[in-house]
């Protein structure tokens, strides 16, 4: 049996490999899935790559990932497949969530990159529902502490934002 990230890695390198598969439940999975669906799979090194079905059967489902939208893996049924939404951007760039449970998908790929995305922009607090996530910037991040932004948040109702200041003032009323 192959594992994995190794059917991955070869799949990568010859589209001819296919994973071992379970024909009634692949058959299953593969009628659910649309030519152009876009996808996240697991991938070797970013731990999960944005990709796209290109055609898919009851053996197989052919993908082409985002970084590389010429090349063709083959995937087998045993392999994750998690739907996924297409990026928003607005004038501002691209449109970030406050609030992880306003994802369309929320599974693991979808909240890893949700979170990645706000980090690469200065964004290092998330709410998950009433749990505030933070990241670790390993760097200052201007205004992020100033007392100007301290003061925004001391009300008396929630703002809508994630920062710890949200989260003390709302233990504090």
């Amino acid at each position: 049996s192959v594992k994995q990230s190794d059917a991955f890695k070869a799949a990568a390198c010859n589209p001819s490999v296919r994973s071992p598969h379970n024909s009634v439940l692949f058959a299953a999975m593969a009628t659910h899935y649309a030519q152009g669906t876009l996808i996240w799979v697991k991938h070797e090194e970013e731990v999960w790559a944005q990709a796209e079905i290109v055609t898919s059967n009851d053996k197989e489902i052919i993908i082409k990932t985002v970084e590389d939208p010429n090349g063709r893996i083959v995937l087998g049924p045993s392999e994750p497949l998690f739907l996924r939404t297409s990026d928003v951007f607005t004038s501002e760039g691209l449109s970030v969530l406050d609030d992880l449970t306003q994802l369309t998908h929320l599974h693991e790929p979808a909240v890893l990159s949700s979170l990645q995305n706000r980090f690469d922009i200065d964004k290092i607090y998330t709410f998950t529902g009433p749990i505030l996530i933070a990241l670790n910037p390993f760097k200052m991040i201007p205004g992020l502490y100033d007392e100007e932004v301290l003061t925004s948040f001391i009300s008396t109702k929630p703002s809508p934002k994630p920062h710890v200041f949200n989260t003390a003032n709302s233990s504090y009323r």
